[in-house]
């Protein structure tokens, strides 16, 4: 298992579905894990991993219901001429962004990947997103990329 060690009480983490990480993916709850296997059950590899309080003035626990999710695929190619990003091919990673335009066909049949050019970004197809917005899971984030704007502004390019 992989181990996280936190400085909080664990009831500021056990209400949340979706924990952000600093090792490129996000730790989820079994229910989203679930929801993930029925979904998309080719898309990803789940680690199980114990979160743990390392702040010894707090009372000590151990959730062992997370799991890391490493989306198996590199999808998402951003339409570079629309977008307001500032890209670092070598190292994988967008280094500024203000908004992002994806081009068309994006998911390349997945329904959830990492998006090319930042391996620390998820993106979720359509039918993912209208399912994990309907289960009010908290800790979720999404960010919307921008094509409706680019629509209405690409004859000025």
């Amino acid at each position: 298992d992989l181990i996280f060690d936190v400085l909080c009480e664990s009831k500021y983490i056990i209400d949340y579905g979706c924990l952000g990480s600093t090792i490129n993916g996000p730790l989820v709850r079994e229910d989203v894990l679930q929801i993930l296997q029925e979904t998309c059950p080719n898309d990803f590899q789940a680690f199980p991993t114990v979160i743990r309080c390392a702040n010894l003035k707090l009372p000590a626990y151990e959730l062992t219901n997370y799991w890391l999710i490493n989306p198996n695929n590199l999808s998402g190619q951003i339409n570079e001429v629309a977008s307001d990003a500032t890209i670092d091919y070598k190292n994988h990673y967008i280094t500024a962004m203000k908004c992002f335009i994806l081009q068309e066909n994006h998911m390349n049949g997945h329904h959830l990947s990492r998006l090319n050019g930042d391996r620390m970004r998820v993106i979720i197809s359509p039918h993912l997103h209208k399912i994990l917005k309907k289960s009010k899971i908290k800790g979720l984030k999404f960010e919307k990329d921008d094509t409706e704007k680019w629509e209405k502004f690409k004859d000025r390019f």
